[in-house]
């Protein structure tokens, strides 16, 4: 088990008494084990169960108790809340959305000028189906069934640039890496998509502004960063490079 813990939760618990009595928080519950990873750089302090710690000094993520530099890279793709991290400042963050930005593939330019482009027709089917689903409904409920109405032009010009940027953050969960930029050829055939890549979404975000400025609904629309659980597939992907970990790596 491996927690992420923030910054001012370093200090152990402490103990008094001969039998080792913890010392109960004001809230009386009892204080939660002392990180065992220290924080490094951009990282924060966590706690691993015991028996994670070794696997986590094979995979290279941890070294004489504290995080390491491999284990940054790894993490910007987890961004734990609790450390809040502000990654977008970073200048390796800097120089890695201005590389994808000036690097894209032919065919993910095409991809991205058909996802940014909402045409007035596309609005218009969008609601035409929207109300199908409307008549579809009454039909099987009843004509008295609480139904919503069918959604505005701007509502549904909305709707379909969130739907968009999903689709273009799927592009880059599948095609895109920190330390590989855009996947090609057997890369990006081998790639492990990562679903829900805080950091892909955030280099998505800082691509779409550079290449579509007059879009800012393709890139100031905000979403929950979701960390991955695979964090050791992630890290020994890295160690295995440049076979598998050129298309896996981070």
């Amino acid at each position: 088990m491996l927690t992420y813990r923030n910054a001012e939760s370093n200090a152990p618990p402490e103990n008094t008494g001969m039998g080792g009595y913890v010392v109960l928080r004001p809230d009386g519950q009892i204080p939660d084990p002392a990180p065992n990873i220290g924080a490094v750089g951009t990282l924060g302090p966590a706690r691993a169960a015991e028996d994670l710690l070794p696997l986590l000094e094979a995979l290279g993520l941890i070294a004489e108790g504290h995080w390491t530099a491999q284990a940054e890279v790894v993490l910007w793709r987890v961004q734990p809340h609790i450390w809040g991290l502000e990654l977008t400042g970073d200048p390796r963050f800097k120089v890695a959305a201005e590389l994808a930005a000036g690097t894209v593939p032919q065919e993910i330019q095409v991809a991205f000028d058909r996802l940014v482009a909402i045409s007035d027709q596309d609005v218009a089917d969008a609601i035409a189906l929207h109300e199908r689903a409307i008549a579809e409904s009454r039909l099987r409920f009843g004509p008295k069934a609480r139904i919503a109405g069918l959604p505005t032009p701007d509502r549904t010009r909305k709707s379909l640039a969130f739907q968009r940027c999903n689709q273009l953050d799927w592009i880059f969960f599948r095609r895109w890496r920190l330390s590989d930029g855009w996947l090609k050829g057997p890369q990006a055939l081998r790639a492990l998509e990562i679903f829900h890549d805080p950091l892909a979404i955030q280099i998505r975000r800082a691509v779409l502004a550079r290449l579509y400025p007059e879009r800012p609904e393709f890139h100031q629309a905000k979403h929950p960063a979701t960390p991955p659980a695979i964090l050791g597939a992630m890290a020994l992907a890295q160690r295995k490079r440049p076979t598998i970990g050129r298309a896996v790596g981070v």
